[in-house]
């Protein structure tokens, strides 16, 4: 990086006045902008993991600020290689300029960069102007404290999760397996929300992760609560007051999910894992236990073939990244409790009441 352009970065880091400070289980991510609308934002999404106070500097640090001339820190070369944030988003390019340092060039669906060093666990965000892009602010703050729970012993699960009648339970299964439907029908009759598609977990222990829900239409129409909420509430083209329509699902953060349901659960024990079987053509509800050894199994197979990866900034390297998934899943798996499998249909159908028949005593 040019002189010049180190001395634009200095400036944007100089401008960094309001802060706050985010923590969960003990992982830690210190927020600073140019803004006091970026601060609302961090607060906005990750609500009561926000300390009121300024942020320690003992964790990752997010900056964002506005810089006019950003084109002087884009790197001459080596080539970029084009990464994504999620598999649904616009492709980005990405400048490694040296292990564990890169610049990250964004032209869709925002203008921007983000300058990630791995040694000095700071992460900053430009914008070439003074707006911010919301869910991009999400991922540079939960970023880095997704790997640094993975590194104090959670494991990322791709599943919906709740705590129902004291217990808590963990839905986990494929895509399009009504993980998201049974999670709703379940917070209808007095579940509290854990999460939605996103779950860490540790030593039969879940905790919630603050993050962005996407809702598709089948499971809005499939729950009488989703259904009124979305007919009524007031549409603008602003993530902090409204849900979005975007590729093909409805976006919204937790505060407007707690209008309807009230605050998440943030820290649950993990009692039951339920694997939900969606199928439309059943009429009625079916809950099976399901063996130990099975149970483990596809504990095991979920968190190593199917884990929300860190794709597009290189926090660790990925034969790092797989050993430590591996190692894991296999903590996770070793010390699950019992597995039913809930089969269930159309709304009709009652999979609540197959549950609560149910003692979730380990098979």
């Amino acid at each position: 990086m040019t002189s010049r352009a180190s001395s634009s970065l200095d400036r944007a880091r100089a401008a960094c006045r309001h802060s706050v400070g985010v923590e969960l289980a003990g992982a830690r991510v210190s927020f600073s902008s140019d803004s006091a609308h970026g601060v609302r934002i961090v607060r906005t999404i990750f609500g009561p993991y926000c300390d009121l106070g300024p942020p320690e500097h003992d964790g990752w640090r997010v900056l964002s600020a506005r810089v006019r001339d950003l084109e002087r820190l884009i790197p001459d070369g080596p080539p970029p290689k084009p990464v994504r944030r999620w598999a649904g988003d616009f492709p980005a390019e990405r400048y490694d300029i040296a292990p564990g340092r890169s610049v990250v060039v964004h032209s869709q669906p925002f203008v921007g960069l983000t300058l990630f060093d791995r040694d000095e666990r700071e992460l900053v965000y430009l914008r070439p102007g003074a707006a911010y892009e919301v869910p991009h602010t999400e991922h540079v703050v939960k970023y880095p404290l997704r790997v640094a729970l993975r590194r104090a012993g959670f494991a990322q699960v791709h599943a919906a999760a709740c705590s129902f009648e004291g217990r808590g339970l963990l839905l986990l299964g494929p895509r399009r397996s009504g993980k998201s439907t049974l999670l709703f029908r379940l917070m209808s009759r007095g579940a509290r929300f854990v999460a939605s598609d996103m779950s860490f977990v540790r030593e039969r222990r879940m905790i919630a992760f603050p993050h962005m829900l996407r809702i598709g239409a089948g499971t809005i129409g499939d729950n009488e609560e989703l259904s009124a909420f979305f007919a009524r509430h007031e549409r603008t083209d602003d993530y902090l007051r409204s849900p979005i329509f975007n590729a093909g699902k409805e976006e919204l953060y937790f505060p407007l999910l707690a209008k309807i349901w009230g605050d998440v659960c943030r820290d649950t024990p993990l009692d039951a894992v339920v694997f939900p079987a969606l199928d439309l053509a059943r009429s009625t509800s079916e809950i099976l236990p399901v063996p130990a050894e099975e149970t483990r199994r596809r504990v095991r197979e979920t968190l190593v073939d199917d884990p929300p990866t860190l794709d597009w900034l290189p926090f660790m390297a990925d034969e790092e990244f797989e050993a430590l998934t591996r190692s894991l899943a296999e903590d996770v798996a070793s010390s699950v409790p019992g597995g039913y499998e809930l089969r269930f249909g159309a709304r009709e159908t009652d999979p609540v009441a197959a549950l609560k028949a149910r003692s979730f005593a380990p098979c």
